[in-house]
């Protein structure tokens, strides 16, 4: 695939889920200053899932009780008419402290159909509705499925949170590879 030489083209599987550094930075002491991105590929057989793990890119033991990591296990289903993504957080005070943050959360694979109800996020700090983040739905190229992006969640990557899709109407999976 034709790409630029300072841009790197990604292949996706459905049911994965990949993190990744926004912004344009070129170094990982860059990158580390920029929020993270989620990129949810939805799959018609299970759940999507992903494991994370950050640390401070010094120290040589990985994993050590109370070292500079943090690892952050992510998972979203589907159901008939909800979807939820949540995370699962192991040593998140050492990503705390680095104030990582998740500014944006991509998902492809809902059905065309699909209209957002309710959009709910719950973290330690409380539950909050969708009303205070930027969520917008557009339909690929192609047309075959949604592309819909959650924006402007600033979620600390460091705590565990639940996030509740609910739709009006049934819900149905449209798998992104598959598409004309």
């Amino acid at each position: 695939l034709d790409a630029p030489p300072d841009h790197i083209n990604v292949h996706i599987r459905e049911g994965n889920i990949l993190a990744m550094h926004g912004g344009d930075a070129m170094t990982t002491q860059a990158a580390r200053k920029t929020p993270f991105h989620l990129l949810v590929v939805m799959s018609s057989s299970g759940p999507s899932s992903a494991e994370l793990f950050l640390d401070d890119g010094v120290e040589v033991e990985m994993g050590a009780e109370g070292g500079k990591w943090t690892l952050v296990k992510f998972s979203a289903g589907v159901g008939e008419k909800s979807m939820t993504i949540t995370s699962g957080v192991v040593n998140g005070e050492f990503a705390s402290s680095q104030n990582w943050i998740i500014e944006k959360i991509t998902i492809l694979g809902l059905a065309i159909a699909v209209k957002m109800h309710e959009f709910i996020v719950e973290t330690s700090a409380g539950r909050r509705n969708g009303d205070v983040y930027n969520i917008r739905s557009r339909n690929d190229e192609k047309g075959g499925f949604v592309v819909t992006e959650i924006s402007t969640l600033k979620l600390p990557i460091g705590q565990n949170f639940k996030i509740y899709l609910h739709f009006q109407g049934g819900m149905k999976y449209q798998n992104p590879t598959k598409c004309n």
